[in-house]
């Protein structure tokens, strides 16, 4: 049984899944989509972490609407907030995290790094940031979840 527990969303490039993946090898830590997410997961799991690009502004839709339909699920657990964007601005986490403070849900804090971004007029250009996440970007949130542990 994992001490941790990463649901993710990750599509278009798949950043956040490379992300969470390689910076969880050998760690005491399970990656799971939220498509694929049971509850049985959660068993014996004190902190979870939550990750998805960016979407206008905000994680993807299927990770606040997983908080909005199973926040009491995460009522006794610690959550950490992890995105990949085209950009790095610092409050794009900032939606989640007030809803997870609106169901009283500790957060332990964010991490986020840029993500290959072709959205929109990028996609021209053939995308912002195509080598992103970098090995660094593995290494710092490796770091930054080994403290959890």
């Amino acid at each position: 049984m994992a001490k941790m527990l990463i649901i993710y969303h990750s599509e278009h490039h798949m950043n956040t899944k490379k992300l969470v993946e390689e910076a969880s090898k050998g760690l005491d830590i399970l990656c799971t989509s939220i498509d694929d997410f049971n509850e049985s997961l959660l068993d014996g799991v004190t902190i979870v972490g939550l990750a998805s690009g960016i979407f206008y502004g905000k994680h993807h839709k299927k990770l606040i609407e997983f908080v909005e339909n199973f926040h009491d699920l995460l009522s006794n657990k610690q959550v950490y907030v992890i995105y990949t964007a085209g950009s790095n601005n610092q409050q794009l986490g900032s939606y989640l995290c007030n809803k997870l403070d609106y169901y009283n849900i500790t957060t332990l804090g964010t991490f986020n790094c840029l993500g290959w971004d072709s959205y929109g007029p990028y996609k021209l250009i053939g995308g912002l940031y195509k080598n992103h996440p970098t090995q660094e970007d593995i290494e710092a949130l490796r770091n930054n979840l080994v403290r959890f542990l």
